[in-house]
């Protein structure tokens, strides 16, 4: 049995975290990821959980994601506020594709951090992914999570350390620069 699993099972107050690290879920849909992570580890199979965390890329059908909506918002030359508080592992989703078709092929079983290999906090990261893209970092302002009206609580610190992936799968788990190369060259 494979499931995509999510960062926010974790409080985000200890990060980063390793896979054997207890979760510690806030919000409803961290705490339903959580009771299925519990359910499919009881179901008495083999099974293969792969947390991942802040997916961006594109394609057909692409549910908007950060990546794309900042991109968009800078050739607009609109002011957006990013928070510098929240850190996590920005991954692009044809890198996970490709870790999840390593580990189906190895027969991997257990739970794995499948997500960039580079932890950073979103203000940081909005920073990057303007540079890469050539768009004026100027429109980008600093911003705390206090400050947003988010219903869900957000981790804080939910970086994932991703050792036991590359090591025992054998993965490239990309850098943020690595990721975000590949999805200018996918965007054209």
């Amino acid at each position: 049995m494979y499931h995509i699993s999510t960062d926010y099972v974790f409080s985000g107050e200890n990060g980063p975290y390793r896979e054997e690290d207890k979760p510690d879920p806030r919000g409803f849909y961290a705490k339903s990821k959580w009771a299925a992570e519990i359910a499919i580890r009881k179901m008495g199979v083999s099974y293969f959980i792969a947390r991942t965390s802040t997916l961006f890329g594109t394609g057909e059908n692409v549910r908007p994601n950060f990546v794309l909506w900042l991109i968009s918002a800078l050739k607009k030359n609109q002011e957006v506020t990013i928070v510098d508080d929240q850190t996590g592992n920005p991954t692009l989703a044809d890198n996970l594709a490709e870790a999840l078709r390593v580990a189906i092929e190895k027969r991997a079983a257990g739970v794995y951090h499948l997500t960039g290999r580079e932890a950073i906090d979103r203000y940081s990261f909005a920073h990057r992914i303007a540079k890469i893209f050539g768009l004026n970092a100027l429109l980008i302002k600093r911003g705390k999570t206090s400050h947003l009206k988010q219903l869900a609580p957000r981790p804080m610190n939910a970086a994932f350390i991703v050792e036991k992936a590359e090591k025992e799968l054998g993965v490239h788990l990309m850098s943020v620069d690595e990721a975000l190369f590949k999805l200018k060259q996918q965007l054209g």
